[in-house]
């Protein structure tokens, strides 16, 4: 079994709609876990029951590494700075709340208070996803490690980097050519999961492959990315009310005041240097 363990607002959406696109290519089983919830708090029993080819597990927990069958993994992470004022902009503005019952109640509470005062009060609901990034195992060799920087800095890179962890193969145009058949898998997989989803508990045979072709994967890639999410928008262009608000990292230097700093430095100072985006206490 193959895994993505990501966290809020880390690009885990983007990512996850690249890797569900390559599995329709392979044909693997997808399935995305946003909480103990939607396994019954039984992580050991629903891949026994649902056997997933690609789980992604969209807040991951380091108490779930064992529950799972053997797996080859790979685990995003962000500058957790970044991802306060992520979760700040999209709680305030735009996440949808169709699934998430008690956000239009913070989402009041945000809108009520200034930037610097809702900054604070999210930084207190980014408690258990801090000490998720805190206390996730970060030398587990079945596990990839990505950080969201590098990621967006060159995503076709670390793509074919995880497709060659997973052992899978990137081969060319003239092997696509060769094969007549390739561009109708994804969407032969496609339906077999749509129709596994309108039926639970059945499942279908997918129509799998050994490789990914090059262009295969470049146009995945130009359809998930920032732009070819945003409709063209160029990243650093501040969007509010938009899923994808700026695509920039670093933003945290244009919001965090000298309170803010304060408090994040005394909370979670020593996760950003255990992350790695800081050596000391002097930023």
């Amino acid at each position: 079994m193959f895994c993505f363990f990501a966290h809020h607002r880390s690009a885990s959406s983007s990512t996850n709609d690249i890797l569900r696109a390559l599995a329709r290519i392979l044909g693997w089983r997808h399935c995305t876990l946003h909480n103990p919830a939607m396994f019954d708090d039984d992580l050991a029993g629903f891949c026994r029951d649902v056997k997933p080819d690609l789980l992604t597990l969209s807040n991951a927990r380091v108490t779930y590494l064992e529950s799972l069958p053997a797996f080859r993994g790979v685990h995003l992470i962000r500058d957790p700075r970044d991802v306060l004022v992520s979760s700040y902009f999209s709680h305030r503005d735009s996440h949808p709340v169709a699934d998430w019952p008690e956000l239009p109640a913070h989402r009041a509470q945000l809108q009520a208070l200034d930037e610097e005062a809702g900054l604070l009060l999210e930084l207190d609901c980014r408690e258990a996803q801090f000490s998720d990034l805190a206390a996730w195992r970060y030398d587990d060799p079945r596990i990839l490690e990505w950080r969201m920087e590098e990621l967006v800095g060159n995503t076709a890179a670390c793509f074919r980097q995880l497709l060659e962890f997973w052992g899978y193969s990137l081969t060319s145009a003239e092997s696509a050519r060769l094969s007549p058949w390739s561009s109708l898998r994804p969407r032969v997989n496609r339906l077999v999961a749509a129709l596994e989803r309108r039926a639970p508990g059945v499942r279908l045979p997918y129509w799998r492959a050994g490789s990914v072709t090059a262009p295969a994967l470049t146009a995945v890639l130009a359809k998930h990315s920032y732009r070819g999410k945003t409709a063209g928008r160029q990243p650093g262009v501040t969007a509010l009310h938009h899923h994808y608000r700026q695509g920039m990292s670093g933003s945290w230097r244009r919001h965090f005041t000298p309170e803010v700093t304060r408090q994040f430095r005394r909370r979670y100072g020593g996760l950003v240097r255990q992350l790695g985006y800081e050596k000391g206490d002097d930023w």
